[in-house]
């Protein structure tokens, strides 16, 4: 079952002593270390940064060598621990273990110097300038926990209540929070008035006896707190007698030998039909960030509502969605509103064999007139483009193997982060990605080119 492959924040950093061992991701803990916990929802593959400049910015070489593991957590040396502690969560790179998929957007926490964790609690208080005390009495929230980790907390009786909305608070703050630290203390004002409007909305789920684990609280555009469903784990998206997903190589090659797979997930297994119509049904474990296979584990890069992308044991791109394609994509118009003045970043499997080749690209198209600026790593190529019979065309260059025009058309599986295109006459082809989120496109491309090496 070489080719089967499924799909697959906020931060608190627990600081406690250790022994002499080392952690999951081979982190050395000694009698000089001190375990350091990144959660809500645990935190995977974050970087952390030791502040040692004071200036509140993640610097390079601040950053330590390690991420964060399975379990969130990161092992530092105990001079730093005088330190400011800063944290990236990254798009397409960090996953929380509250969700599936990898974070679709950049955030940065922090904790000052002394601070036994970082949440968005400990970010609140230093970007606003004030204690966890203080934090705490403005929110109406316990010290203790806002000040610890909570997710823990929700395992033990006595604080289990308070811990489950302490935490609906927490992952909610997050998703306000900036892409920098510069960014929430520009914002902190408004950052502190949501997070209390947030409060009263964890308040109303509890008096409609809402499940806590099961919500998040955004704002609408009126700036209103609204609660909203949690996004799905691995496992919920994927299990369900309804569901069917229509799974799509990235690679040339697979794509060809293999064309379309069905597939209908189980809670312990799953029926793939090949493109024969042939059904085969494999056992499976679902695992935080994907699920696990004889083979060894599909771990999810990217899922939303259209479709998800996983990668295979064997570094495979795979393409989900629920979106019937059997007969192929149904194309949309494109417009020239659509991608003028824009710029957007593709990643797709430049291989020409079944062994995954990664390549990312940036797209500029200019505000006025029909040039285009196509980057690739070092490399750059100036040519035009125009919206002709309702596809994009890109004239023809090196990066197409007989220099022809690279014709694409926008389909209808589309989301907030990206629309899904595909090339040429052939409607039953494999899917290419458009997105203008740069932090995201690059996150998922450098983590499936780390699987791949």
């Amino acid at each position: 079952m070489k080719k089967l492959g499924l799909l697959a924040a906020s931060v608190a950093l627990a600081l406690t002593g250790c022994g002499g061992s080392n952690d999951s991701n081979g982190n050395a803990l000694n009698n000089a270390s001190t375990n350091v916990k990144v959660l809500d929802g645990y935190l995977v593959n974050a970087e952390v940064y030791v502040d040692r400049n004071g200036n509140n910015v993640a610097d390079a070489n601040e950053k330590l060598e390690k991420l964060t593991d399975e379990n969130g957590v990161i092992s530092i040396k105990n001079e730093d621990t005088k330190y400011s502690l800063i944290v990236r969560a990254i798009a397409g790179k960090t996953y929380d273990t509250d969700k599936g998929g990898r974070l679709t957007q950049t955030t940065e926490m922090m904790a000052t110097a002394g601070s036994d964790v970082v949440t968005p609690f400990t970010t609140l208080a230093a970007v606003k300038e004030i204690t966890i005390d203080e934090l705490a009495a403005e929110l109406n929230l316990p010290k203790e926990l806002i000040a610890g980790d909570y997710v823990a907390g929700k395992t033990v009786q006595d604080t289990k209540q308070d811990a489950q909305k302490v935490h609906a608070v927490a992952r909610s703050v997050t998703s306000e929070l900036g892409s920098s630290i510069e960014a929430s203390k520009k914002e902190s004002d408004q950052l502190l008035k949501q997070s209390g409007d947030i409060v009263k909305a964890v308040d109303e789920a509890i008096n409609n006896s809402q499940q806590l684990d099961d919500i998040v609280i955004t704002f609408d555009d009126a700036g209103k707190a609204v609660i909203n469903d949690m996004p799905p784990t691995v496992k919920e998206y994927f299990v369900g007698s309804d569901k069917t997903f229509y799974s799509i190589s990235t690679n040339e090659v697979y794509f060809r030998r293999e064309g379309l797979s069905k597939l209908t997930f189980a809670t312990n297994e799953v029926t793939v039909t090949d493109d024969n119509g042939k059904p085969e049904t494999f056992p499976i474990e679902f695992t935080t960030n994907g699920f696990k296979t004889s083979d060894g584990i599909d771990e999810a890069i990217y899922m939303s509502d259209a479709f998800s992308l996983v990668v295979t044991p064997d570094d495979d791109m795979i393409f989900y969605t629920q979106t019937n394609i059997d007969n192929g994509y149904t194309a949309i118009t494109a417009t020239d509103a659509a991608y003028r003045g824009k710029t957007f970043y593709h990643m797709w499997d430049d291989s020409t064999t079944d062994n995954a080749d990664p390549d990312f690209v940036t797209i500029a198209f200019a505000k006025e007139g029909d040039a285009v600026t196509i980057t690739e790593g070092t490399k750059t190529w100036k040519q035009t483009w125009k919206i002709e019979n309702e596809a994009l065309v890109i004239s023809g260059n090196d990066m197409m193997d007989d220099d022809s025009d690279w014709v694409l058309h926008p389909t209808t599986i589309s989301d907030k982060d990206f629309t899904v295109h595909f090339e040429g006459k052939s409607n039953e082809n494999i899917p290419y990605f458009f997105t203008d989120n740069k932090a995201l496109a690059q996150g998922i491309y450098d983590k499936w080119q780390s699987l791949a090496q």
